[in-house]
């Protein structure tokens, strides 16, 4: 039944927030055992995780076009498996360039699921579409609850990278029961130009519509004090 289908689509897609929100925070609190690891400052550490939380925003814009393209499941299997991928190799990097190459992949690869994967449940609940997406947004708000606390207590017991372990063992098993119990849907442009949809000028346009500008700015200044809370305190 479709209502089935639906409610599938929204515990998973939940789930899938949760993994993708999960990969990334579960760094922060993890600082000062790379910084003794890796014998790093706090100066570069911070600069890296600046990085990831920027390509995490710039990978939005593109999200959304190629889900035009190629259509909304497929944009969020590849993020999904990189989001998976990036975080596995956090685990096992030797070195803080590999360490560092992993999570800039991690944010790129994450910044692809969210508006994709919040259009994706808007898709299924027509008439119930703020109740989907709050149930969908509350996955990350729960990583960012849930994944600090065992990332510090796990760390504290073994090591931090079995800390990352957990994370990535939970979004690889996601990216998989996604892969299974959704199913494929229809692009909305599937001939459209990928080069004139990406091109800077696209988004340049939005941003210059009147009365748009202000009320954007003041989210994006919200938000990046959220971030960086998140992020170093």
């Amino acid at each position: 039944m479709r209502w089935r289908s639906a409610y599938t689509v929204l515990f998973v897609a939940s789930a899938a927030n949760l993994a993708q929100v999960g990969t990334r925070v579960v760094v922060s609190p993890l600082v000062p055992r790379l910084l003794t690891d890796f014998a790093v400052s706090r100066t570069l550490i911070g600069a890296l995780l600046t990085g990831m939380w920027a390509l995490f925003a710039l990978a939005h814009y593109p999200s959304g076009v190629l889900a035009e393209r190629f259509g909304s499941r497929t944009v969020i299997v590849v993020a999904l498996a990189a989001t998976s991928g990036a975080s596995a190799l956090l685990v096992v990097a030797p070195t803080f360039p590999l360490f560092a190459a992993a999570l800039l992949l991690l944010g790129a690869s994450a910044g692809l699921y969210f508006v994709v994967g919040t259009g994706f449940v808007a898709d299924q609940f027509a008439d119930r579409t703020g109740q989907a997406l709050g149930l969908h947004s509350s996955g990350g708000a729960i990583a960012g609850f849930l994944v600090p606390i065992m990332a510090i207590y796990v760390a504290n017991r073994y090591t931090w990278r079995h800390s990352l372990t957990v994370t990535t063992l939970f979004a690889l098993f996601v990216f998989v029961v996604f892969l299974i119990l959704t199913r494929p849907d229809s692009p909305v442009k599937p001939d459209g130009s990928l080069g004139e949809a990406l091109h800077p000028r696209r988004p340049l346009r939005i941003l210059r519509t009147p009365g748009l500008f202000v009320p954007l700015g003041l989210v994006v200044v919200a938000a990046f004090a959220w971030q960086a809370v998140i992020s170093f305190l």
